[in-house]
């Protein structure tokens, strides 16, 4: 009997494990199918993660691959735009001693911060009367003008004995009428009856007085340039135009090719083309620590100087295959004390004479003599870069962030 309980109670123990184990292994089946459940979702979203990263890595080199070529066929226009030489002419060699030119010069805006008067009673005059001192002081000294529009008023003013000062000043080459028109007119806005009527009215006071009609424009106050402004200046006689604001990516490119100059082409009706020489200065007015006397500055030149006006000069003029540098000396309504401003410019005159080691030649000259000179020397040999089309849109920074 006790045998018969004992074996009893051992079968139901087995039952009552096997049914326990049979319930555990239900419950952690469940489990696991409940944690599958929870791994399925984070498997597809981390499989979705993966794919949007490699789409956008995908698109950023498309984006970066389109901006390359982008730059390339940018590159390759300007390229095809600015060395266009004639099949088998080279440029000449720049050579070791460069030949500086200073042109001193004052850009009056006929209205800017202040009125036409106010300008003129506070600055202009004042300029003029010290420019015609000073270069009657030192014959070597020139001076170029440009705008008639205070010019003419300033002149009309004068006394016979100023006046025929100017006339003797003008004969000896001294001083400079480049661009002639009452201002220098805007290219991408002004109305072309405008641009014709300002020049006329200031080529003709100049033809009456001194017996000159200017073939030198003078835009260098201009934003961007254009293909119709330039074929104006064609049709009244101009053969060369300086500039000093040029699209941002075609400067930078000019400069580290050496073609700051070149011919600029343009299609009159028949479909032939002109050209007119053109120079950019990357900006007309001189670095503030050489602007004796320009607007809101004044100031003497010290010694030193001289060094760092050396250096200036050959940084300018890396941007120029040429020997023969134009280098312009001024600013807006610079000049209200002349003599300051030209002191400085003979110490560096007469620096440069006695230091032969820095290899450059420094003197004064009117642009004029310095187109004359550039005329005969390159471009009737057609050894200068050109370009056609308009200068637009300009922009003075890259991507036209600019402050103007």
């Amino acid at each position: 009997m006790e045998n018969s309980a004992s074996k009893a109670r051992d079968d139901a123990q087995t039952i009552d494990f096997s049914a326990t184990l049979t319930k555990r292994l239900l419950e952690n089946d469940q489990n696991g199918d409940q944690q599958a459940e929870i791994l399925v979702p984070k498997k597809k979203l981390w499989g979705k993660v993966i794919l949007i990263t490699i789409f956008f890595v995908f698109l950023a080199l498309i984006v970066a691959l389109s901006i390359s070529i982008v730059k390339m066929k940018q590159e390759a226009s300007l390229n095809m735009k600015v060395e266009c030489l004639p099949p088998g002419v080279k440029l000449p060699q720049k050579g070791t001693t460069l030949n500086i030119y200073l042109i001193p010069h004052s850009h009056m805006d006929a209205g800017y911060q202040f009125t036409i008067d106010v300008y003129y009673h506070s600055r202009v005059k004042i300029i003029y009367e010290g420019i015609v001192k000073s270069l009657m002081q030192n014959p070597a000294r020139t001076f170029v003008i440009s705008e008639m529009g205070f010019f003419q008023r300033w002149w009309n003013e004068q006394s016979t004995q100023t006046k025929n000062q100017v006339q003797f000043l003008v004969k000896n080459g001294q001083i400079d009428f480049a661009g002639g028109g009452l201002i220098n007119p805007d290219e991408a806005t002004t109305y072309y009856e405008e641009i014709i009527d300002q020049a006329t009215l200031g080529h003709k006071f100049l033809k009456e007085t001194f017996q000159i009609t200017p073939k030198l424009a003078w835009d260098i106050d201009s934003f961007g340039h254009s293909t119709e402004y330039l074929y104006l200046l064609g049709k009244m006689g101009y053969h060369s135009n300086f500039i000093s604001r040029i699209p941002v990516m075609e400067e930078t490119y000019r400069k580290s090719k050496n073609l700051l100059q070149f011919m600029w082409y343009y299609k009159l009706p028949d479909q032939s083309k002109q050209k007119i020489f053109f120079q950019n200065f990357g900006g007309y007015a001189t670095p503030e620590e050489f602007c004796y006397s320009c607007f809101y500055r004044n100031f003497s030149w010290v010694e030193s100087d001289n060094i760092r006006f050396a250096n200036y000069l050959k940084t300018f003029s890396a941007g120029y295959h040429y020997k023969d540098i134009f280098v312009l000396m001024g600013d807006d309504f610079a000049y209200t004390d002349a003599s300051k401003f030209y002191d400085a410019m003979d110490h560096f005159i007469d620096f440069f004479k006695i230091h032969r080691e820095l290899q450059m030649n420094v003197n004064y000259l009117l642009p004029s003599k310095y187109v004359a000179m550039m005329r005969a020397n390159i471009i009737e040999e057609k050894v200068v870069s050109c370009r056609e089309n308009d200068m637009y849109p300009y922009s003075q920074a890259q991507y036209s962030r600019v402050n103007i």
